[in-house]
């Protein structure tokens, strides 16, 4: 109740991206006895691969969940989603809120924020340029995605520093705009800067993996 009366207070619905394709491809390496760590080098490694057929049962639980409880009567509606250049993470949330899409019926803003991308120095996480994107999933916003340079794509590792003047900015960015309900579609790494450092918030029971894939929390913010 507070929170739709209070325009400081904004609901947060976080989402790791399900289960991705180079996830598979990396289990069934090292099932073949292969080195873990030549994985990447492999011609068939998959870059920033969508989900896999698990990664979509994941979502697809996810929606369920979202249908329950995001809804007019809860007040939970996203009012505007913001998801990674990456493709995991644009798909997990098209997944997750069928009926909010670019293009469906309830349609509400979605935007890709560069800021939200993984840069743990993964092949998986070189996102495709801007306009490639836009072709695959419509609709989006990416004025917010730069397409200057590998390093802006991802795939360059970063410092934790830097992490967290990413996770920082981002919060501002949040903290700027009008919408109360907004889901952020991102990644494990992400998360844990943004939740454990920028947030100062921890989960019960979770270490530094808060998130499994394809997994939601729901954190309640106020900005003064």
């Amino acid at each position: 109740r507070e929170c739709k009366s209070d325009p400081n207070v904004k609901v947060l619905l976080l989402m790791r991206a399900g289960e991705a394709q180079y996830c598979a491809f990396e289990r069934e390496w090292a099932e073949k006895g292969e080195d873990p760590s030549a994985a990447e080098q492999s011609e068939d490694y998959p870059d920033d691969s969508l989900l896999t057929a698990r990664g979509i049962g994941e979502v697809l639980n996810l929606s369920r969940t979202t249908a329950s409880y995001c809804n007019d009567e809860t007040g939970l509606v996203p009012d505007l989603v913001v998801v990674s250049p990456l493709r995991r993470s644009v798909q997990t949330a098209a997944t997750a809120f069928p009926t909010l899409g670019p293009e469906s019926v309830r349609s509400v803003p979605w935007i890709c924020h560069g800021g939200l991308l993984e840069r743990a120095g993964l092949k998986a996480d070189r996102a495709l340029p801007a306009q490639e994107l836009e072709r695959i999933f419509p609709g989006v916003d990416y004025s917010m995605y730069p397409n200057v340079g590998t390093d802006s794509n991802g795939c360059g590792v970063e410092s934790k520093k830097d992490l967290l003047r990413r996770t920082d900015d981002f919060l501002g960015w949040l903290g700027s705009r009008d919408e109360r309900v907004v889901a952020v579609s991102s990644h494990s790494t992400w998360f844990q800067s943004f939740c454990g450092f920028t947030l100062r918030y921890e989960p019960e029971g979770r270490g530094s993996e808060m998130f499994e894939t394809g997994d939601m929390r729901a954190v309640v913010l106020r900005f003064d």
